[in-house]
């Protein structure tokens, strides 16, 4: 750090005296560099173990907002979860909360059945879930207003099955 304190008394000098842009400049990269490779040079281990993260810029979350979960999983699924994360380059943790998140937010308990119009129903059955959405009918109301306006209603959307689970020991279960 000496030679810190010399460089800085001849940065406050060629400012005080000349306003040189050359000088000041000079002796600025000077400072800096020394106080760099001082720090890095006692800070190493540190730096080198930590291989200086990058910072999240999302806030940290308390660590008891975290529950670990340990699960068994068929090697080659694992596999391909690992290539997805690596294919879409985030950790395979956030691929598999962000795929839990979607499935939950869309899950619907139950056995999937479309209906003679074709909707997309319900049947309460244990052991039998799916991950879709239900299709919206046009209220009577609705077709009403369509008519009085001489106007086509939209399509109904009928609604989709994305993938289904059954443990039933009858049904099926996708991958296997």
């Amino acid at each position: 750090m000496q030679k810190y304190s010399i460089l800085c008394g001849r940065l406050q000098k060629s400012i005080d005296t000349k306003y040189n842009t050359a000088i000041v400049t000079e002796v600025v990269t000077e400072v800096v560099t020394e106080v760099v490779t001082e720090v890095v040079t006692e800070h190493k281990p540190y730096i080198r173990s930590n291989k200086l993260k990058k910072k999240s810029s999302r806030p940290k979350q308390d660590s008891s907002d975290k529950a670990r979960v340990e699960l068994r999983l068929d090697s080659d699924l694992h596999e391909k979860l690992k290539q997805a994360s690596n294919d879409a380059g985030i950790s395979l943790n956030q691929l598999v909360s962000g795929l839990l998140r979607g499935c939950l937010a869309n899950l619907v308990v139950g056995e999937p059945y479309r209906d003679k119009a074709g909707f997309v129903c319900r049947k309460n059955e244990a052991k039998c879930a799916f991950v879709g959405r239900f299709g919206e009918r046009h209220t009577p109301n609705e077709l009403k207003e369509f008519q009085d306006m001489q106007m086509d209603p939209p399509p109904e959307d009928k609604g989709e099955v994305w993938f289904s689970l059954d443990y039933t020991g009858r049904g099926y279960v996708p991958g296997r």
